[in-house]
């Protein structure tokens, strides 16, 4: 009984700074190069951008490096109004997952949609269970960055992935949700080949991360299934969706149609496939 109320207080405290501003020390970093393919049709659309695991002796937080810089300037301005912004970097993934070493629980932090034109409900959280990697350890070796790493398969997402972790590097997390190996993730792919992230470098670093400060898009909680399928509704009627929360139209209302079901196309390959 004892190990169970511990248990919850820990899941308790650990679901709790998905629901309020939060600031998060880290000292070390984990620089993954991720490479993806945004639609599963056009081998031309593979894209790379470089991610970032930070952590510390309790907990992990994984996020885009171009998003981390985006909040940094908007934290900025919030701190002081008289702080002007010429122009944002852009990143096309604005999630963040935090994962606690003692809890069996993974937090995911997302939006429908990554630009500021949208002013309907946007920012959401869900959980996960850390046990729904069920991970299957193969014998197979192979040196990466003279790393001897071994080889891991998973299903998850929808997908099949392939993990190379090491135990030279006693962190049992990884890129993304990936965490459960005895070892860190050196590098992980579905076996399609879509996703492919690459440990760079695993460096010391003193970071201060802020989550949850803008207090106008407070996340709310959701579960993974209905975040998915709202994210899909969303990508299918978004035009339609903005208008309703005082989007106006000028002109050229079908040109924008258009470009809306041309970019719902052609980003069809989620990391996560929805169904």
């Amino acid at each position: 009984m004892k190990n169970i109320l511990l248990l919850l207080g820990l899941l308790y405290s650990f679901t709790a700074l998905a629901q309020s501003k939060q600031s998060l020390k880290f000292d070390r970093q984990a620089i993954y190069k991720m490479t993806y393919q945004i639609d599963s049709t056009n081998k031309s659309s593979i894209k790379e951008e470089y991610m970032e695991l930070l952590l510390n002796d309790s907990l992990s937080l994984f996020e885009s490096i171009t998003k981390r810089r985006i909040d940094s300037l908007e934290l900025l301005r919030i701190m002081n109004e008289n702080y002007r912004i010429a122009s944002l970097p852009y990143s096309y993934f604005h999630y963040q997952v935090l994962k606690q070493n003692n809890a069996n629980a993974i937090i995911t932090f997302d939006v429908l949609d990554n630009e500021t034109s949208y002013r309907g409900p946007n920012h959401y959280y869900y959980t996960e269970d850390k046990e729904s990697f069920q991970w299957e350890i193969k014998e197979d070796t192979l040196k990466i960055n003279n790393l001897l790493c071994q080889k891991a398969e998973v299903d998850f997402g929808n997908r099949k992935w392939v993990a190379w972790f090491t135990t030279e590097i006693p962190i049992s997390d990884g890129p993304y949700k990936f965490s459960g190996l005895p070892g860190l993730i050196v590098k992980i792919n579905d076996t399609e080949n879509f996703w492919n992230f690459e440990l760079v470098r695993l460096e010391p670093t003193s970071k201060v991360i802020t989550i949850n400060f803008k207090e106008d898009k407070q996340p709310v909680l959701t579960t993974k299934r209905e975040f998915l399928a709202n994210k899909k509704h969303y990508r299918e009627n978004s035009l339609q969706i903005k208008e309703m929360y005082g989007f106006k139209i000028i002109s050229g209302r079908s040109e924008m149609q258009k470009s809306a079901n041309d970019f719902n196309k052609s980003h069809n390959n989620w990391i996560e496939m929805p169904f």
